[in-house]
């Protein structure tokens, strides 16, 4: 039997309580930046190029902070690995999004505290935060 699985990768950037995330136009909602990994990528590579092309801003990739794993809508196994990124004042700026090659997927990109969004993707990611910050990495 065949197995499906999705890769992707994913930029934690963390500045005091507040996390960078990207508001996609097409869902709705808000997510961590980076996206699916290619067929000839490496993770770290697609971490590199999805952050270049939306965002227009190459990240300095730290180390690994989590996998994130799940099975989605289409019964494929979704491994999302995340990575903290260190240059944290590159994003504090402002991005424009019209110079980026994929500016029409996102609609907003800043730096929001969890307790003032509704509709963020993962659900658990309050959890997932805690739990890093914790340094009680466990698979569940």
């Amino acid at each position: 039997m065949k197995k499906n699985v999705i890769i992707k990768a994913r930029g934690l950037i963390l500045s005091g309580k507040k996390i960078f995330l990207c508001k996609l136009k097409r869902q709705g909602f808000y997510c961590l930046p980076g996206w699916t990994l290619e067929s000839w990528e490496l993770v770290r590579e697609t971490l590199e190029r999805e952050f270049i092309e939306e965002l227009w801003v190459k990240p300095i990739i730290w180390k690994m902070a989590y996998i994130n794993e799940f099975v989605d809508k289409k019964r494929w196994t979704v491994l999302d690995i995340w990575y903290y990124i260190e240059n944290i004042h590159d994003f504090e700026k402002d991005i424009d999004l019209d110079k980026n090659s994929h500016w029409h997927e996102l609609s907003e990109v800043w730096f929001y505290d969890l307790e003032e969004l509704e509709d963020y993707r993962p659900k658990k990611l309050k959890e997932i935060l805690e739990i890093i910050e914790l340094g009680e990495i466990e698979m569940r």
